[in-house]
């Protein structure tokens, strides 16, 4: 089974990708899915046909790695008006679908940058280098995006690059969720009290 799908990108078309046995049960138009993209990334993508035979060029389509939903999260109403929004507004479905999206809705790939405890070749290390993992020792785990913030230094992708290449630092990604759960306390009466006559009683008091 082979699924088309909308990625959350600036480019006008659609991505193609393999679903596992174990999963192709699941599927289903309008649901989304987890994808790997390029070397890298990690995208919530999301199904727009299934095709259980397609001719694809390439021999090294890739495979879903998690479905995200057990029902559509839009009709095909919705996905139609997406399409004339794109067209209308010069923009890629892609796009829309990111806009249009909630928070809860998105999975996005970080990466976390790690000191590598075993490394001691410092004196091969540029002063920028240094004071970066300095910096990254200090704080035990960071995000890279934390990291350029903290340094200031516009260079500091290419520095962390070189330091991983030299073992001195270790980079991992992970899946980061768009949202944080709130709460809300909600207070109610008690059930005695909500005949009229006995709430006008407690307002007198008041």
């Amino acid at each position: 089974m082979i699924v088309e799908v909308l990625l959350p990108l600036p480019v006008r078309k659609t991505f193609y990708y393999k679903v596992p046995e174990n999963q192709s049960s699941k599927i289903q138009p309008f649901i989304r899915v987890l994808v790997p993209f390029g070397k890298t990334k990690v995208y919530t993508a999301l199904i727009i046909k299934i095709h259980n035979t397609i001719e694809i060029t390439s021999t090294k389509i890739k495979a879903i790695t998690d479905v995200l939903d057990n029902i559509p999260v839009i009709l095909p109403l919705h996905y139609r008006f997406w399409q004339w929004l794109a067209k209308y507004y010069l923009a890629s479905c892609g796009e829309v679908m990111n806009a249009a999206f909630p928070a809860p809705f998105k999975l996005e790939n970080k990466l976390k940058i790690l000191s590598n405890p075993e490394f001691s070749d410092f004196d091969k290390l540029t002063p920028r280098e240094k004071l970066v993992l300095d910096f990254v020792a200090s704080n035990k785990i960071i995000s890279l995006e934390k990291l350029q913030q903290a340094t200031k230094n516009k260079s500091v992708y290419s520095i962390v690059n070189k330091l991983r290449n030299k073992n001195a630092l270790i980079i991992e990604e992970y899946l980061q969720v768009g949202y944080k759960q709130k709460f809300e306390t909600v207070i109610s009466l008690s059930d005695k009290y909500l005949k009229k006559n006995q709430l006008d009683e407690i307002l007198k008091t008041l």
